[in-house]
């Protein structure tokens, strides 16, 4: 059975590595053109399911690619890519591995399966709570209310 991780393996991470990620900084001006909004402010979340571990391979270029738009002159005061690793349920991802073993406890730390950050409702929050204090921050560089 092929699952989400096999697919992105398999088809999406090879042409976004060939591409060598071009397409974020493509999306970012498509949306501003589009909404006629040149400046409108945009955070990344970065990829960070690798938790406490380092990252390596394809989420490593991802990683790598979308903290670059912190360094896109252009984008400077008005985008930001903040790091979601660091946020980590260290309670989640430490019964991550005997989650099947330990249901009753998973049930309190984490979600669904073991994937997409655990399904950890605290590491969503402080994602969550980081994205909106980094959009904050832009605003308040821009003079937006």
């Amino acid at each position: 059975m092929s699952t989400e991780a096999d697919t992105c393996r398999t088809l999406i991470t090879p042409k976004i590595q060939a591409a060598g990620w071009e397409s974020e900084p493509h999306f970012i001006k498509d949306v501003r053109r589009d909404l006629n909004a040149p400046r409108l402010p945009f955070v990344i979340g970065v990829m960070g399911q690798n938790g406490s571990k380092p990252a390596k391979g394809a989420m490593l270029t991802i990683q790598q690619a979308q903290l670059a738009m912190n360094d896109v002159p252009e984008f400077k005061g008005n985008v930001k890519a903040i790091r979601t690793d660091v946020l980590v349920d260290k309670a989640a991802e430490e019964l991550c591995p005997s989650w099947e073993k330990n249901q009753e406890q998973w049930k309190l730390v984490g979600g669904d399966h073991a994937y997409h950050y655990f399904g950890s409702a605290i590491w969503f929050t402080r994602i969550g709570h980081a994205m909106a204090e980094a959009m904050k921050e832009l605003l308040q560089e821009n003079s937006l209310p």
